[in-house]
């Protein structure tokens, strides 16, 4: 995940950050209590959800074009 700034406050957040804020979307925590909770705003836990998705789908898309060239034997 590349730098994400939580607007308000200018804070970049850090790898811990995102990683914290994924773990509590985990638990069932809607956007808007991850945000409060963390004293973020909720645009901010969004767009890292949205990386963290971005990146997952990118991630699975390559694995499965992998496996299609190993079966291929390529």
């Amino acid at each position: 995940m590349h730098g994400v700034r939580d607007m308000p406050s200018g804070r970049e957040l850090t790898d811990a950050d995102r990683w914290h804020i994924l773990a509590l979307l985990e638990t069932g925590m809607h956007y808007r209590q991850i945000a409060r909770r963390l004293e973020l705003h909720r645009t901010t836990v969004s767009a890292v959800v949205r990386g963290a998705a971005v990146a997952w789908f990118r991630w699975q898309r390559d694995t499965e074009r992998l496996d299609r060239l190993r079966e291929r034997g390529e």
